[in-house]
């Protein structure tokens, strides 16, 4: 795995995390009817489904033989 892709790979799971930690924090202090929880769900769904196509393209691009 190259550096670039390592280092993609890593950002979207720092994402993941720090959204998640968020939904958690907001839940815990009784956020959970907010707004905000709302669009972190949203983001942190759209963020899931972007590390899942963004795995198999860079899955496809290290396995290329050019």
């Amino acid at each position: 795995m190259n550096d670039n892709m390592k280092t993609t790979r890593g950002l979207l799971d720092s994402q993941e995390r720090v959204l998640s930690a968020v939904i958690q924090w907001l839940d815990y202090n009784k956020h959970s009817d907010d707004p905000i929880r709302e669009l972190v769900d949203q983001v942190l769904n759209q963020t899931r489904n972007a590390k899942f196509a963004s795995g198999k393209e860079l899955d496809e691009a290290e396995n290329f033989e050019g």
